[in-house]
């Protein structure tokens, strides 16, 4: 079983409740932890909360020190398209007030007007849209890839 005990963030931020996802409202409630740090078993994280009482119980966990720095553990949206010209702010801000996921009418024109408006015309005008997709796909994927 591998560990990892990240320690001393600034600042960790992360969601007030049980330990469990959130969702609509849940998502809009906050906790700051100062010096805080988190404890992650096997890849899932396992404990969030202030460093001293992680260190307790890292045992022989590998220690990153995050002095300085500010951790956002499971903030992820994992809904999300290599080639999508935007982000999904609004979306997120909609469903943390409690709206429901699905769009409201007219949103899907509203999507495709701004997806006009944020495509770069040479896609647009591409016969080949797979290759279009794959020139506006790369420089997105290539900070995410490993260069090890």
């Amino acid at each position: 079983m591998s560990s990892v005990a990240i320690l001393h963030a600034s600042q960790l931020i992360t969601l007030v409740g049980p330990k469990r996802p959130r969702v609509e409202r849940e998502l809009s409630e906050l906790a700051i932890i100062r010096d805080g740090g988190m404890l992650i078993h096997d890849g899932k994280i396992d404990m969030v909360g202030p460093s001293d009482q992680i260190e307790k119980n890292a045992g022989a966990a590998e220690i990153v020190d995050a002095h300085g720095k500010v951790v956002l553990p499971g903030f992820v949206d994992a809904h999300t398209h290599l080639v999508f010209a935007g982000n999904r702010l609004d979306d997120f801000e909609r469903r943390a007030r409690g709206k429901s996921r699905k769009p409201a009418a007219g949103f899907g024109q509203l999507l495709k007007k701004r997806a006009r408006h944020r495509m770069p015309t040479f896609l647009l005008k591409q016969r080949n849209m797979q290759s279009g997709f794959c020139a506006v796909g790369r420089p997105r994927l290539k900070p995410s890839l490993a260069t090890d």
